[in-house]
C-alpha cells in the first residue's frame, strides 16, 4: 500500500460567511475543523499537516489535543496556494502521495479518504489523482510526493 500523508488546510479568512468563521460551526456537535481533522487522523493517512493562518491560535485550540503536525501560513491572504506550498514544505518525512484536503468538506468520510488512498497506489499512469462526481472534479486530490520538489 502506498503512504500518503494529507495537508489540512484552515487559513483562509471564511469571508463569504460574514462574520462567522465556517470551521468553528457545529457539524455532528462538534466545531466543522475539528470534525475534519478527526475523520483524517481516522484513516490510513501517515501524517496529518494542518496549515493554519486566520485565527491561528483559536483553530490551533479547537485541535489543542490532536496529534497533528502545525504549520502557520502568514501569507495567507495572498491565496490557498501559499498554504499548499507552506504544507508541502513542513511535511518532513517522504511519503508516496500527498493529500490536499480542505477543512470544509462536512460530507467527506474516512471511508472516502482511505478509498481515494487506494485509488492513488493502484492508478496505473499519471502522477495526480482527482476525484470526479457526476462529471465535475472535486476534492481532495493526491499527488505524488516528487512534486513538492
Amino acid at each position: 500500500m502506498k503512504t500518503v500523508s494529507a495537508i489540512l488546510l484552515a487559513a483562509g479568512e471564511s469571508l463569504r460567511m460574514g462574520e462567522v468563521n465556517k470551521l468553528e460551526l457545529l457539524v455532528d456537535g462538534m466545531p466543522l475543523l475539528r470534525r475534519t481533522a478527526e475523520m483524517l487522523l481516522a484513516s490510513n493517512l501517515k501524517k496529518v499537516v494542518v496549515v493554519l493562518g486566520h485565527e491561528a491560535e483559536k483553530m490551533r485550540a479547537i485541535l489543542k489535543d490532536l496529534p497533528l503536525n502545525f504549520v502557520e501560513n502568514d501569507a495567507y491572504r495572498d491565496g490557498q496556494m501559499t498554504s499548499v506550498d507552506k504544507g508541502l514544505f513542513s511535511l518532513s518525512e517522504v511519503c508516496d502521495g500527498v493529500m490536499i484536503c480542505l477543512s470544509d468538506q462536512p460530507l467527506l468520510k474516512t471511508e472516502d479518504v482511505n478509498v481515494l488512498i487506494e485509488a492513488f497506489g493502484k492508478r496505473s499512469h499519471g502522477s495526480i489523482l482527482v476525484p470526479i462526481f457526476k462529471g465535475k472534479r472535486g476534492n481532495p486530490i493526491i499527488f505524488d510526493y516528487l512534486h513538492r520538489q
